[in-house]
């Protein structure tokens, strides 16, 4: 699978539009509330957005390590 290359591609890897969408705008180091801005979301659903991503980025580190 492609999850398992050294990087982790996140359109690759099982993201949602949505949570692709708010990883991109952190890898450009937006703030969680420009965040929330651009994306027509509150401050809050940013944040659990981006635990899914971290959970998610974690599990897959874990159960598929290179």
């Amino acid at each position: 699978a492609a999850c398992t290359q050294q990087v982790l591609l996140p359109a690759e890897c099982g993201f949602r539009e949505d949570e692709l969408r708010i990883f991109e705008l952190l890898q450009k180091g937006k703030s969680r509330v420009e965040i929330a801005f651009a994306t027509n979301r509150s401050v809050r659903t940013v944040d659990r957005t981006i635990r899914t991503i971290k959970d998610r980025i974690i599990y897959l580190e874990q159960h598929y390590p290179n």
